[in-house]
């Protein structure tokens, strides 16, 4: 999916969050709550920009990580072992923020949270970097 692919997703999904309508009451009685729908869809924008925003500083972030790994740069175990761990949905080991230089941890944290607010697969937004990610993996050896 390109660039412009998933701004036309984010898109679509604001379009979306501005047709919500909180209704109240039943039957007859049921009427619009106004207030409480400017609170939802503010709360479901808010939302839908970080998501947005995340998503595209983690694929920024996870490309830089990927050439950094094969690079052979300080740190290149943790961050291919961390690559790997979100790609087969594995446990992660915070430790790894520790053995790695500063401007490195800030990438790993910047694809964590994008992981954890993304609506697509970050691996699979690049182009080639399951063949980039094995040929890492198989390099830094079995325990990545």
């Amino acid at each position: 999916m390109s660039a412009a692919e998933r701004e036309q997703r984010h898109q679509a999904r604001l379009q979306g969050i501005h047709r919500i309508q909180i209704v109240v009451g039943r039957g007859d009685r049921a009427r619009i709550d106004h207030m409480g729908t400017l609170l939802e869809r503010a709360r479901l924008v808010a939302a839908e920009l970080r998501a947005h925003a995340c998503t595209e500083d983690g694929l920024l972030a996870c490309e830089r990580l990927l050439r950094h790994a094969e690079e052979h740069g300080p740190g290149t175990r943790e961050v291919v072992a961390l690559l790997v761990a979100l790609r087969d949905a594995r446990p992660l080991q915070p430790h790894w923020l520790r053995a790695v230089p500063d401007d490195v941890a800030e990438d790993l944290l910047a694809v964590l949270d994008a992981w954890r607010r993304a609506r697509v697969d970050l691996l699979s937004q690049l182009p080639g970097s399951a063949q980039r990610l094995a040929r890492l993996q198989a390099r830094e050896g079995a325990t990545a």
